[in-house]
């Protein structure tokens, strides 16, 4: 009799773990949802999904978040784990992504190389079977092609896709693809770091860390642990609140079970892809949570999982965790980037009209830095109605130039009608030194003779001098002209003639 009742007991546990097995498939579908919208999602947290994405590598899949106590980014990757062997390799790699894109001064070279080595990883793991044996230096070599044409095509990323796409198919098309959107997230990124004065809350406290290399690494759990799933340990003893105020920026859409876990915590994500991997680890402390077990198991808690015997309860979590039923054949056919089109949305890239992509490509990044070099040069060179790209040129030619033609003594001068910028620019390339005594002015000959023969009566100042005379100190300046500020403009004329080895720079502008 005990013997019948005890087998009545396990029989029924056996039928509580097929009907549990039916349950939990349907509850995934119906809980989890799709990717989501980009206007579902602020720009700071799209700039968390970018920074992933430029940080996965071949890394499978990087997840990155900010953490509010810490006042830092976490970031974890499918590779880094605590037993890796290729963990400082990985860890390396993302250094030197996170320092370039918050380097205002690094050159064009150097912004190629490191991009085309991210891209080309990234490209590799995903399309090697298409490839048809070539290696990944390969593809390296086509990406770096691809961007330093991007970077001086003077098109747009998404116009010169479009161009690009037109002559190819196939994995160069992918290649392209990737290429493009990976351009434009390192773009859009850099601009966010580097132009911070307009941030504020959240995103002035992402971008900060972000421009002060203030970032550390989530190494929990074994091989099989995903991206999302290291940073779980963080949220296990924060309210619902907190939880659903920390964005997860992923550089692939989370796998199914991944979502079902951060949307039974309350954490925002840009949505799943619907795939299941044979792979995956759950997060231990949520098996301990009765709470988050019933948000887990969802329908299928109707069986409630505590009813179940232990060894029901291990079958249950290696039904869950092996995952050969949890997808369906429409599934695996998902891709797990967040759009496989030219659509820019699904990327969280924002295509408002103010956005500096409306500058030329090549002309972004330089931009940036010139807006981070001198902002106030910047913005006497656009108030006088000086175009972006010419600001670019300017800048990119020689940066004392930039700062030279953006001074305040030129915003004054072409407050005059009758001196044009163009004129200015033609003084500083003929010579720097006789613009400087231009365009400061300290003899006012311009109010006297008119700005063509100021320029003249300088010019001949500075012929009379000899390139030795020019490197004198600030002091002797100083003193200079603390005791002929009371000459006269007649013996200023007359002293003009006259040459002195020991004269100053603006000695000759007084005596012009």
């Amino acid at each position: 009799m005990g013997k019948h009742k005890a087998y009545n007991a396990d029989d029924e546990s056996e039928e509580k773990l097929t009907i549990f097995k039916e349950k939990f498939p349907k509850h995934m579908e119906d809980v989890v949802g799709k990717r989501i919208s980009r206007r579902e999602v602020s720009p700071i947290h799209r700039r968390l999904d970018a920074l992933a994405r430029l940080l996965e590598h071949d890394q499978i899949c990087v997840a990155v978040r900010y953490d509010l106590n810490k006042k830092k980014i976490i970031i974890s990757s499918n590779k880094i784990h605590h037993t890796s062997k290729k963990t400082n390799m990985h860890i390396k790699n993302i250094e030197k992504m996170m320092k370039l894109l918050a380097n205002h001064k690094a050159s064009m070279h150097k912004i190629i190389d490191k991009l085309s080595y991210v891209i080309a990883k990234n490209f590799y793991q995903e399309f090697w079977r298409e490839l048809k044996g070539r290696s990944f230096y390969d593809i390296k070599k086509e990406v770096k092609k691809q961007l330093s044409h991007l970077f001086n095509s003077g098109q747009e990323t998404k116009i010169w896709q479009e161009n690009c796409l037109k002559r190819n198919t196939g994995s160069e098309a992918s290649l392209i693809d990737r290429t493009s959107r990976l351009a434009r997230d390192f773009i859009k990124l850099r601009k966010s770091i580097l132009n911070l004065s307009s941030e504020k809350g959240e995103s002035k406290a992402i971008l900060e860390s972000l421009r002060d290399q203030n970032f550390s690494f989530s190494r929990t759990g074994s091989s099989h642990r995903h991206a999302e799933m290291r940073q779980m340990y963080a949220f296990s003893n924060l309210t619902s609140q907190e939880r659903k105020a920390s964005y997860i920026g992923i550089s692939k859409l989370s796998c199914r079970r991944c979502s079902s876990v951060t949307k039974s915590l309350g954490i925002p994500t840009r949505g799943q892809h619907g795939r299941v991997f044979k792979q995956w680890e759950a997060p231990r402390f949520f098996k301990k949570d009765p709470d988050l077990l019933e948000k887990f198991f969802g329908h299928a808690n109707d069986i409630v999982y505590e009813d179940l015997s232990d060894r029901e309860k291990i079958k249950a979590w290696a039904f869950i965790q092996g995952g050969e039923v949890l997808t369906s054949s429409n599934d695996l056919k998902t891709n797990m980037l967040p759009d496989s089109s030219s659509s820019d949305e699904a990327f969280g890239l924002s295509d408002a009209s103010d956005d500096i992509d409306t500058l030329k490509v090549e002309n972004v990044i330089c931009a940036n830095d010139a807006k981070t070099w001198n902002r106030k040069a910047y913005d006497r060179l656009l108030g006088e109605e000086v175009s972006p790209e010419k600001i670019v040129k300017i800048f990119q030619a020689l940066p004392e130039k930039f700062d030279a033609l953006g001074s305040r003594c030129v915003r004054d001068l072409l407050k005059d009608d009758s001196i044009e910028f163009d004129e200015l620019e033609r003084l500083f390339d003929e010579n720097p030194v006789l613009f400087q005594f231009v365009t400061e002015d300290q003899a006012e000959l311009i109010s006297k003779e008119g700005f063509e023969g100021a320029v003249a009566r300088y010019r001949k100042a500075l012929e009379k001098l000899g390139d030795e005379d020019l490197d004198v100190n600030e002091e002797a300046e100083r003193d200079y002209y603390s005791k002929n500020e009371q000459s006269s403009d007649e013996s200023s004329s007359n002293e003009s003639e006259k040459s002195s080895d020991e004269s100053p720079p603006k000695q000759a502008a007084s005596h012009a």
